[in-house]
């Protein structure tokens, strides 16, 4: 893994941690998804929350408009049958 990391903030993302400007990453190791520890079902856009935009990219996902990493198709299907369909839209829609 690479890159370079252009600024650090706390958890209320507004307060700076260190020094502002350019640090290069060289290695690293770890979780860099931070919902892979505590998966949130029915999450399905992968933002750590569950809300209503997520049964909206189901449903873009199911019209070809979107492509799910395979942690994502994990957690795509709330309604707990095997598929992701309308279904799980449905379902997320109503929870």
């Amino acid at each position: 893994m690479g890159g370079v990391v252009r600024s650090v903030v706390a958890m209320d993302a507004a307060t700076s941690i260190g020094a502002a400007g350019p640090r290069l990453i060289i290695a690293g190791a770890g979780a860099l998804d931070p919902c892979v520890t505590d998966p949130v079902l029915g999450d399905a856009n992968d933002n750590c929350e569950f809300g209503a935009e997520d049964g909206l990219f189901i449903q873009r996902f199911l019209a070809g408009l979107e492509t799910p990493t395979s942690f994502q198709k994990k957690k795509m299907d709330p309604y707990p049958d095997d598929e992701t369909s309308v279904a799980d839209a449905l379902f997320l829609s109503q929870v």
